[in-house]
């Protein structure tokens, strides 16, 4: 099994776990395409990547705290009622259960996983129930992942996209890099972790790294965390969910006598892309 060299500061990356509530908030106006009082909320599974051949996540259900507009509570400080049954309601997002291998979705690649008509307010968590059936893929061989602390995790949300004025959008970046544990050798526990982010309120940094034969990946320093991109097969990569206004860009060989190398102060703007262009390893 390959072991890919991880800088020490990409070992915990849990933005949107730790996360304040704030809010997700819609327009007050409304759309056409929703009933009345509702709005659509569209959201997008992305991954953050590990060195394996597939990581399968059995995801049986989705769903979302929402503060209907009909609640007058204080969603931001200690007043919000929690107790009270019209301030507050789970809704189900429409997701079709099964397992998904989210490699699938790396370097810019996602999936709109859920199309769903909720009541028109605040979103303020999203709630994600696994399976049983979560496995991972190396040298060939599948080991089976075990859950660690049961198998129902919240994240709290600080923002949605406003896509029209009666939709909403929301990435939800699955981090198998450091959602995944080897507590024993070829034993592995899964403790998912999860970044949420919008395109429009954050920016992406892209490029393509070769040769191939450096077995090399992408680290993006991006205020306290570290994102990892790995190439695909011609050497393309991408960062996305990028909220810092400049990173670090370092790339890394993992094989061979080639040598790391790093782009400094890259600046990053809202709603935009930066191609770095073609990096080889010497």
């Amino acid at each position: 099994m390959k072991s890919m060299k991880w800088p020490s500061s990409a070992v915990l990356c849990v933005m949107g776990m730790l996360a304040v509530i704030t809010s997700c908030t819609k327009s007050n106006s409304s759309s056409s395409s929703v009933p009345p009082g509702q709005q659509k909320f569209n959201m997008y599974l992305t991954d953050g990547p590990v060195n394996y051949q597939a990581v399968n996540i059995d995801i049986q259900s989705i769903s979302v705290l929402v503060a209907p507009d009909s609640c007058n509570a204080d969603t931001t400080g200690s007043q919000w009622n929690w107790n009270h049954p019209t301030c507050y309601q789970w809704d189900s997002l429409n997701i079709t259960p099964g397992v998904y291998n989210i490699l699938n979705f790396q370097n810019g690649i996602d999936t709109l996983f859920s199309a769903t008509n909720i009541p028109k307010g605040k979103i303020l968590k999203i709630r994600i129930t696994l399976g049983d059936n979560n496995s991972i893929v190396a040298d060939s061989t599948t080991f089976k992942l075990d859950l660690l602390w049961g198998n129902t995790f919240t994240i709290n949300v600080d923002e949605c996209q406003q896509v029209d004025p009666g939709s909403l959008a929301l990435w939800v970046d699955f981090d198998a890099g450091h959602s995944i544990i080897e507590v024993l050798h070829q034993h592995f526990a899964l403790w998912p972790h999860i970044r949420l982010f919008t395109r429009a309120n954050s920016g992406s940094v892209q490029g393509t790294l070769l040769p191939a034969a450096a077995d090399p990946f992408v680290s993006v320093i991006s205020g306290q965390d570290t994102l990892i991109a790995l190439p695909g097969r011609h050497g393309n990569w991408e960062v996305r969910g990028i909220k810092s206004s400049t990173v670090d860009v370092t790339f890394h060989a993992t094989a061979g006598a080639y040598h790391d190398t790093t782009i400094s102060n890259v600046n990053i703007k809202p709603g935009s892309s930066v191609d770095l262009g073609t990096v080889t390893l010497h």
